[in-house]
């Protein structure tokens, strides 16, 4: 009688310890799937907004270019030598529709707004002439120009007449496209999510239907006691998390991908344990660390 039963718990401890590593394994295998699941997606979207900047790249090359080529049309010369404003909007139209930009600007060369031409109606004379000679005094040849909730990258070109000696400038030409939401659709397709484009604390695009836009307007009215965080590249999260908590402000809002994307921004610990994002960041170990140092610095003093 001893023998069946200690058998059956042989058996018994056999089966426990068969599960037990099965359900370990599976454990392992569902882990891993869902690793290289995320990896796939991560790839996926990184070479989808890779495309997307190119496209746009390119978009923009082509708008410069096109300044470049219209300021050197005797036409245009001509039209810009009367430095009558009248005149100048007529005449300017053509030219307008040459370039096929949504936005088209021919000034005298302080910046006085002669000709004036906008796609999408809300946004006028005045606005682009204020932004115009802000770029003028900064000395910009390509630009961001903002009003009336409305955004657009803009590319400026000299107009020069005459030749030799006897050459002078007789204006100034700027073409551009809007930041509006057929943008916002490119790149919401690429990032295969939803996208919402803000300039301040308002949205000027997005793909959001409208109740959740509007509940997302609603998040970004800043107070006194609110700051926003741009940061380029992917970070860790570890230094969002360390931004927020060393931040002065009520309430810190931490953002990724500004402005430029050299990849990943990972941890000291991160680049010593090696991972994907490692092997992809351009960046040396301690840069992430002293970007978040930058960034709590910036907020004191910001904040007193």
């Amino acid at each position: 009688m001893p023998r069946p039963q200690l058998r059956t718990q042989l058996l018994v401890a056999t089966l426990l310890i068969i599960g037990a590593l099965l359900g370990s394994l599976l454990v392992v295998v569902r882990l891993i799937v869902r690793s290289e699941i995320a990896e796939s997606v991560r790839q996926s979207t990184d070479a989808s907004l890779h495309a997307f900047e190119i496209v746009q790249r390119d978009r923009e090359l082509q708008l410069s270019r096109t300044a470049a080529m219209l300021a050197e049309l005797p036409t245009l010369k001509a039209v810009l030598a009367t430095q009558h404003a009248l005149t100048i909007q007529d005449a300017s139209d053509p030219f307008w529709k040459l370039a096929g930009s949504q936005l088209f600007v021919v000034s005298s060369p302080d910046g006085q707004v002669f000709g004036f031409h906008v796609s999408n109606p809300g946004w006028d004379a005045s606005l682009a002439e204020t932004d115009l000679r802000k770029s003028l005094e900064q000395g910009e040849e390509s630009a961001w120009w903002y009003g009336n909730g409305r955004l657009y990258r803009v590319f400026l070109h000299n107009v020069f007449a005459g030749s030799d000696k006897n050459q002078r400038q007789v204006g100034i030409l700027a073409v551009g496209y809007q930041i509006d939401s057929d943008v916002a659709a490119q790149l919401s397709l690429a990032s295969g999510s939803q996208i919402a484009l803000a300039t301040g604390n308002k949205i000027i695009a997005s793909t959001l239907p409208p109740q959740e836009e509007n509940e997302l307007q609603g998040r970004l009215r800043l107070d006194s006691d609110t700051a926003i965080v741009c940061l380029p590249a992917e970070i860790f999260v570890e230094f969002g998390l360390a931004i927020k908590q060393a931040s002065p402000f009520h309430q810190t809002i931490v953002i990724s991908i500004c402005n430029d994307r050299p990849n990943y921004i990972p941890t000291r610990r991160a680049f010593s344990e090696g991972s994907y994002e490692v092997t992809n960041s351009r960046l040396m170990p301690g840069c992430g660390e002293a970007m978040g140092e930058t960034a709590v610095r910036l907020l004191s003093e910001l904040k007193h």
